[in-house]
């Protein structure tokens, strides 16, 4: 149980890490258009 646990964990993290790599390059690449996303959206 715990070993599953903390497999599931580090998935999370490594998941967590690679979408947060994909959304700073990609406001990197596309600042004007998420910023115009984030104020349509708030």
């Amino acid at each position: 149980m715990l070993v599953k646990y903390c497999y599931l964990t580090g998935l999370l993290v490594l998941f967590t890490k690679l979408l947060f790599t994909i959304v700073i390059q990609f406001t990197g690449q596309h600042h004007g258009l998420t910023k115009l996303l984030i104020l349509k959206k708030y």
